[in-house]
C-alpha cells in the first residue's frame, strides 16, 4: 500500500480552521502543517495536534510557496498531495489518490476540485488525458499529486504564490518544471475535494495581469512571443480591467518581460 502525505498551508488565524479540514485518520496517511504567521496563535489550543497523523511546523517565512517548498522537504511519503485550509476534501479522495497513482506511471497526476455547490470550478476533459505545456495553465494546485520521484527534485518558484509581488501563476510554472525534467502529467477525471468559487486567482487587476505575463515566459519561455496576442483574446476575460484591453495587453506584455 502507498503511503500519502498532504501537505496543508496556513496563515495565523486561518490554522484554527484546519480540525474541520481533517478526515477520520486513515493507514498510511500523515498530514504535514505549514503554519506561516503563527507567533500570536495559542497553538495549545489547537486540538488536532493530538492527532498522531498530524505534524505541525510554525514558520517564520511568509509566501504560500516557501511554505509548500518548505513541507515537500518534510514530506518522506510515495505521494504527496498539496491541500489549502478552506477546501472540503471528499471522504474517498485518499483512495482516489493512491490507487491512481498505483495504476499508472505519471509522476504527476491532477483531479478535478468542485466549488461548494458540487460544480467543477473550470473546464476539464471528460476522460483520463495527458497534461502538456498547452493545458498546464489553468491548473490549481489542489489538484495537484505527486510521486516522490517527482517531489524529490522539483519546487515552486518562491518570488511567485500569495503572499508575493507576483501572487498567482505558480501552480503552472512549477508542472512546467516537471515537464522539463521528463516528467509525465495525467488529469483523472475524479472529483477529489471542494473549495469555494472565489478565489486569490479568481480576481482581475493590474497585479493578477501582470502576474499572468509572468507565469506566461516562463512556462512558454520566448517561444510564448508567437502565442502571446491569440492567448490574450481567447482568455480575454482573465485580462480585462477597468481601463480597458488595450492597457491590459500592455500589462500582460510588462508582466511577458519580467526576468
Amino acid at each position: 500500500m502507498k503511503t500519502l502525505d498532504v501537505l496543508i498551508s496556513t496563515f495565523g488565524s486561518r490554522v484554527q480552521d484546519i480540525s474541520n479540514l481533517l478526515l477520520e485518520p486513515i493507514e498510511g496517511v500523515r498530514y504535514l502543517v505549514g503554519h506561516q504567521c503563527a507567533s500570536n496563535i495559542d497553538i495549545s489550543k489547537l486540538n488536532f495536534l493530538e492527532r498522531r497523523d498530524v505534524f505541525y511546523y510554525a514558520l517564520e517565512s511568509t509566501g504560500v510557496t516557501k511554505s509548500r517548498n518548505y513541507l515537500l522537504n518534510k514530506a518522506t511519503s510515495d505521494i504527496v498531495y498539496f491541500c489549502d485550509d478552506d477546501i472540503v476534501l471528499d471522504v474517498d479522495c485518499f483512495k482516489t489518490i493512491v490507487e491512481s497513482h498505483s495504476k499508472n506511471k505519471s509522476q504527476v497526476i491532477t483531479f478535478i476540485v468542485n466549488d461548494l455547490d458540487g460544480n467543477p470550478r473550470g473546464r476539464y476533459p471528460n476522460s483520463e488525458s495527458n497534461r502538456s505545456y498547452a493545458n498546464i495553465l489553468s491548473v490549481g494546485t489542489i489538484e495537484i499529486s505527486l510521486k516522490r520521484e517527482c517531489y524529490e527534485s522539483v519546487r515552486f518558484s518562491e518570488d511567485m504564490g500569495a503572499g508575493t509581488d507576483i501572487p498567482i501563476g505558480d501552480e503552472a510554472v512549477f508542472l512546467a518544471d516537471c515537464i522539463r525534467n521528463d516528467m509525465k502529467i495525467l488529469f483523472v477525471p475524479t472529483v477529489i475535494c471542494s473549495h469555494p468559487l472565489e478565489s486569490s486567482g479568481s480576481s482581475v487587476s493590474e497585479t493578477s495581469v501582470f502576474a499572468r505575463g509572468v507565469a506566461f515566459r516562463r512556462v512558454f519561455g520566448w517561444c510564448g512571443w508567437f502565442i502571446l496576442l491569440p492567448f490574450f483574446l481567447k482568455r480575454a476575460k482573465l485580462f480585462t480591467i477597468d481601463d480597458g484591453m488595450i492597457k491590459s495587453f500592455f500589462i500582460f506584455v510588462s508582466g511577458f518581460n519580467f526576468k
